[in-house]
């Protein structure tokens, strides 16, 4: 009896890790702040608060959004205008700090129909960029 309470209590505990780090149709990994591929020093005075992707080996898309600490946006879908791909991210929670900080999420190419995209259009509670993937 005590193995099998384990045994769910583990399961449960997969379970709740899982969803946090996705969104509902879309697969992603939660890092906060920025991924190595972009030191934050490289970063010019205009990049701040801007949508950036990088593609980390062939494999993975690394995109950075920036908002409140408080209220992280997620990726809740990915569609398709023409070629190229559109990630729409939405913010949890109501009230937010007025901070900004950077989150990058981890999406498998699975998500993007096996290859990595050239350019994507990502959509931050309803404000749209136009991003370039750098290689």
């Amino acid at each position: 009896m005590r193995h099998r309470v384990s045994v769910i209590v583990a399961a449960l505990a997969l379970a709740v890790g899982l969803a946090g780090c996705s969104g509902p149709g879309v697969t992603a990994q939660q890092i906060k702040g920025l991924p190595t591929e972009i030191p934050g020093a490289s970063l010019g005075p205009d990049s701040a608060g801007m949508p950036l992707a990088v593609a980390r080996g062939s494999d993975h898309l690394v995109v950075v959004v920036w908002d409140s600490l408080s209220c992280r946006p997620e990726p809740r879908s990915i569609a398709t205008e023409g070629a190229v791909p559109v990630i729409t991210f939405t913010s949890r929670g109501s009230t937010c700090t007025a901070d900004l900080a950077a989150t990058s999420y981890v999406i498998p190419a699975e998500e993007f129909g096996g290859s990595i995209p050239t350019q994507l259009a990502v959509v931050v509670d309803g404000d749209r960029a136009d991003v370039t993937v750098s290689r």
